[in-house]
């Protein structure tokens, strides 16, 4: 088994995935108003990519529970910050 710093899995292309880039991502696309091809300039990533990830966090969302109230407890800060 190979060990990997916390909070990072080892993919299958063998390189460190930071589990925190894809909220990241989807919360960017949501709440920042920009575009597409700017949010995956800054992680590193095109924008399809961008979309993809998005997709599979809601997709991750529908289908867990806690998951789906942690990001609606940084949803709700984020609406209030922006009041």
């Amino acid at each position: 088994m190979v060990k990997t710093p916390e909070g990072y899995e080892w993919s299958s292309y063998r390189f460190y995935i930071d589990e925190t880039k894809p909220p990241k991502m989807f919360f960017s696309q949501r709440y920042t108003g920009e575009k597409l091809k700017d949010i995956g300039t800054h992680f590193g990533i095109g924008e399809s990519g961008v979309s993809q990830v998005s997709r599979r966090v809601t997709d991750k969302i529908r289908k867990d529970k806690k998951l789906k109230s942690k990001i609606d407890k940084i949803a709700r800060k984020l609406d209030l910050s922006r009041m």
